[in-house]
């Protein structure tokens, strides 16, 4: 197995973040959208511009999981995210857990989870949240492995298909194991 190394993003990072980003999410979930131009709009917030602000953000984290000297994963932490469902106060949402699908297996989205819910606990972070499409059902038992527990659904728009637009929230609680 390849060595993998979990860390912090910096600046320097979004060039690289900016095109594999858009490449892991295609591989996921091109099979949602049903116009182009929501499609390639929706690219664009995985790109490097975008990369940059929430690098800058003081409520943001990113960490990147590198393979190979290169970047094949990353997840995102807003620090400041309360659950869309319930709205308790003190979480930290997790909005994005992407990687090259070449690297599926290698245990990389367990590593950056472990290392955002480590810094989640060190802030005195109550939980953690994400959400998932419903189609998505590898992505949901990963989920349910690393212990979050459904808690709502809303639907995700902008031009995914409607059959497919629906999302799952899920929640863990910072103190689960």
């Amino acid at each position: 197995m390849e060595d993998i190394q979990v860390r912090r993003a910096t600046l320097d990072d979004a060039p690289e973040l900016g095109f594999v980003a858009p490449v892991a999410y295609a591989e996921a979930y091109a099979y949602l959208w049903q116009r182009t131009d929501a499609y390639l709009a929706h690219l664009q917030t995985f790109g490097e511009r975008a990369f940059r602000q929430i690098l800058r953000s003081d409520h943001m984290r990113v960490w990147v999981a590198i393979v190979d000297d290169r970047i094949a994963g990353f997840l995102s932490m807003n620090m400041a995210s309360p659950d869309p469902i319930r709205r308790a106060p003190n979480g930290a949402g997790l909005p994005r857990i992407y990687f090259l699908a070449q690297t599926r297996g290698m245990g990389l989205g367990r590593k950056l989870f472990d290392r955002a819910l480590k810094d989640a606990r060190v802030a005195g972070k109550a939980y953690l949240w994400l959400d998932v499409m419903t189609s998505a059902d590898w992505a949901y038992r990963t989920y349910e492995k690393w212990g979050f527990k459904e808690v709502g659904r809303r639907v995700f728009g902008g031009g995914v298909r409607r059959d497919l637009s629906e999302m799952i929230v899920m929640v863990r609680p910072i103190n689960a194991d």
